[in-house]
């Protein structure tokens, strides 16, 4: 699928430093696989400049965001709201613009979980 601007839905990464994430290189070959017209990139981030970016996210209308060190307990109190998960572990790793509303998730724990249990851990 050709990318274009009118209707591309933009993705990326923030943290300090985000230069050697795989994420870009991983999103963007799911996105190119299922055909979709979005696009995964690298928000290098410092901390004077947190709130900036995480306002920029509204602003800009991007789609959503995975949050890296050092910045997953920094960012909740900068969000719209946040998922059961994120709230109960102090910490997001995902956000997700949803109608102009920052919401924050935590899928680490999850995760984590479903990785222990796959490989037959007990629980």
């Amino acid at each position: 699928m050709l990318l274009t601007s009118d209707n591309i839905n933009i993705y990326g990464i923030i943290g300090w430093p985000v230069k050697d994430s795989l994420s870009p290189l991983l999103q963007n070959s799911a996105f190119k696989h299922l055909k979709l017209n979005s696009i995964y990139t690298k928000f290098p981030v410092k901390s004077t400049n947190l709130q900036q970016s995480i306002s920029g996210l509204r602003a800009l209308s991007i789609k959503g965001a995975n949050i890296t060190m050092p910045y997953k307990e920094k960012v909740c109190s900068k969000l719209d709201s946040l998922s059961e998960e994120a709230a109960l572990i102090g910490a997001v790793n995902t956000v997700h613009n949803k109608d102009n509303k920052l919401i924050g998730y935590n899928t680490d724990g999850k995760g984590f979980y479903k990785a222990l249990k796959s490989a037959n851990m007990d629980l």
